[in-house]
């Protein structure tokens, strides 16, 4: 669901818009990031569906999400009978210098496009199929 450079400009996004904007994290995926953010230590899936209100399928999910975007670290916790994964969240300053970078490119490689739309308005943005350009 990406969103136009105007809305984005216009809504002054506060931190939790931005892990939507920057990682396209839906509302659920945001409250598990901060969950994991506030929580005295690292949480079992389980532990996260339980914060969460929601079904363990949705939890998997959720936390599939967080790793696939490094927002969440996994640990395996061993005692004498099983082993177990639990979730923390990557450091929050750790996160904004990614999406930081991630800005910055994104803005980088806009500027790139309006040049070479300044220069040739049709190169490459797929208004003429190849042979219909006049």
């Amino acid at each position: 669901m990406p969103q136009s450079f105007q809305e984005v400009a216009a809504a002054e996004p506060d931190p939790d818009q931005a892990l939507a904007i920057v990682f396209g994290l839906n509302g659920s995926e945001r409250t598990a990031y901060a969950a994991l953010c506030e929580s005295d230590g690292p949480m079992s899936v389980q532990e996260l569906a339980d914060e969460l209100d929601c079904a363990l399928t949705t939890a998997y999910r959720i936390v599939d999400t967080l790793e696939a975007h490094r927002l969440v670290e996994s640990k395996i916790i061993r005692d004498s009978t099983c082993q177990r994964s639990v979730y923390e969240a990557a450091d929050p300053a750790v996160v904004a210098e990614r999406m930081e970078a991630q800005v910055d490119q994104a803005y980088t490689d806009c500027r790139n496009a309006v040049e070479t739309f300044a220069t040739d308005p049709v190169a490459d943005c797929g208004l003429f199929e190849s042979g219909d350009r006049k």
